[in-house]
């Protein structure tokens, strides 16, 4: 592999990880606080204890505390604090190690597996974070996946919206929709082109 080939190897991983941090910002960002609790929690019942029992030593009130917090970190409610943040991930099925995709690789795996219904989610969730393979991913997806997930306008809207921001796979898929002489755009007449 020559040094330019290099180059773009670690641009593309260098933008992919960028592109990795952005679908994961939001819940990394609850987690940072969900931990930030878990400190003022414990902080609040030792703080409780001590005020609550004067005889106790800081060390005995120190472990109530952490056993209350161990309790709160075991509920349901705290594990599921941030899940609603989580992307959606897939893993291929004849992976080995387990492991996970998101963005437009993972999009394409599921739906290489006809898995339609995570593809439109994780390529949705990619589209949030501003990437244009994923609104051309999902635009396929939306024509050409099975019932459960087509919607030919909606992804002819997606690749238009592509196409728009100049992606030439979408502008080249665009194309291969038209009927030959049948395109009416504003102003025209059928088969006047």
């Amino acid at each position: 592999m020559g040094l330019s080939q290099n180059l773009i190897a670690k641009d593309s991983h260098d933008a992919y990880e960028a592109f990795i941090k952005k679908v994961w910002a939001k819940h990394s960002k609850c987690m940072s606080s969900r931990n930030r609790q878990s400190v003022d929690f414990f902080e609040e019942k030792a703080s409780k204890c001590i005020a609550s029992n004067p005889s106790y030593t800081t060390d005995r009130c120190d472990d109530i505390a952490e056993q209350q917090l161990f309790e709160w970190e075991d509920s349901d409610g705290y594990k599921d604090m941030c899940e609603h943040l989580r992307p959606t991930t897939f893993t291929r099925s004849d992976d080995p190690y387990g492991i996970t995709y998101v963005g437009e690789p993972g999009g394409m795996m599921a739906a290489n597996e006809g898995k339609y219904e995570i593809a439109v989610k994780i390529f949705s969730e990619c589209i949030e974070v501003g990437n244009l393979e994923c609104t051309y991913r999902l635009g396929q997806i939306k024509i050409s996946g099975n019932k459960s997930v087509q919607d030919i306008n909606g992804g002819i809207t997606l690749l238009k919206s592509a196409a728009e921001k100049g992606h030439s796979e979408a502008i080249k898929y665009l194309d291969t929709l038209k009927p030959k002489n049948k395109i009416q755009t504003k102003g025209q007449r059928p088969g006047s082109m």
